[in-house]
């Protein structure tokens, strides 16, 4: 018979003597842990149950994704379950079991009161509790703890200039003994291996100051069209503007369009294509996700923070800030340097 392994949730140091062979710390010096009454107590690895809390919208879930993996690998028999946003929780494929965070019934979970016993039997199945929330107070910590989780990890959802999301949010690894790995987001998703070129293209965001201006996008697609055989427009939820205006003036070739699906749907609409182009949005993320070649422009927020990861992946910048002041050229050169265009 297999022996069970077994592990103490204790501190930094000793979790790193039973895990030789890690790097240093891999984020910042944020990450606080609070430990309950019980946590020298050893427990199964087999039998491990953790629990994960991640707010933020699509984007901020997916640069989550190589933590998860992460863990999931070190932890393959454990129980994972993510308290999230629907629906972008949905995405997980890491995971055992997903539920919504904005539930009514763990509203008490934020509010420095006694805990109702229902909550509290949920939270007390959890030997391990890592939070992504914002709580400078500390008072999701201490419910989670009193509770009856053994040990609680905090990292914060507010990221630090000077270094990628990603490895900021990977610090909950470091309590753990672990170090960051892959820090490319993956989501696993079918690919047709024979498929027409296609330019799929994203021209909104949640905010007007993040958008390329219409007229580049018509200036660019017309120059590029002819290099696929296919077109296809996105659009989310906040878009419904700026997708009618594109289609009030595009006078070029017709095109697909995918707007406000489900995220499921979007991301298998990006795999089909041959590359990307889109904003600082969720949009692009999923796209670098699913592996899909992705050129992102970046205008008032920092790609060093927030662009998507992975050698498939450029990124544009406007020194200035400002999103009208990427040239269409600039983008031209950008997708020519996936080596994925033929050129005409």
């Amino acid at each position: 018979m297999a022996r069970t392994r077994r592990i103490k949730l204790r501190d930094s140091v000793s979790l790193r003597a039973r895990f030789p062979g890690i790097s240093p710390p891999t984020g910042k010096e944020a990450v606080n842990s609070v430990r309950g009454q019980d946590y020298n107590r050893a427990i199964s690895v087999r039998g491990l149950k953790i629990l994960i809390l991640r707010g933020g919208a699509l984007g901020d879930l997916l640069l989550t994704l190589p933590v998860l993996d992460e863990i999931r690998l070190n932890f393959p028999q454990a129980f994972i379950e993510v308290w999230g946003i629907r629906p972008q929780v949905d995405l997980l494929q890491a995971v055992d079991r997903v539920d919504r965070l904005d539930a009514r019934d763990l509203a008490p979970m934020f509010v420095a009161e006694p805990i109702p016993p229902i909550l509290r039997g949920r939270l007390r199945e959890f030997d391990l509790a890592v939070s992504f929330l914002s709580d400078p107070d500390g008072v999701v910590a201490r419910n989670l703890t009193f509770a009856g989780v053994q040990r609680v990890i905090r990292g914060s959802p507010t990221m630090q200039p000077g270094m990628h999301a990603v490895y900021q949010l990977a610090s909950v690894l470091e309590p753990l003994g672990l170090a960051l790995r892959d820090p490319v987001p993956r989501l696993k998703i079918a690919r047709d291996h024979i498929q027409k070129p296609l330019l799929g293209f994203h021209p909104g965001s949640g905010s007007q100051a993040k958008n390329w201006p219409l007229g580049h996008w018509i200036d660019f697609i017309e120059k590029i069209a002819s290099r696929f055989e296919g077109l296809l427009l996105i659009g989310g939820e906040v878009d419904d503007e700026v997708i009618r205006a594109f289609r009030l003036r595009w006078r070029g070739p017709p095109f697909e369009s995918v707007v406000r699906r489900n995220l499921w749907d979007l991301a298998r609409a990006l795999a089909r294509c041959t590359i990307f182009v889109g904003h600082d949005t969720g949009v692009a993320h999923l796209a670098a996700a699913v592996q899909t070649p992705t050129v992102a422009l970046f205008g008032p927020t920092n790609p060093d923070i927030w662009c998507p990861l992975g050698s498939h992946v450029k990124t544009v910048r406007s020194a200035e800030g400002r999103m009208d002041a990427i040239s269409v050229t600039t983008v031209l050169e950008a997708v020519r340097a996936l080596g994925l265009v033929q050129e005409t």
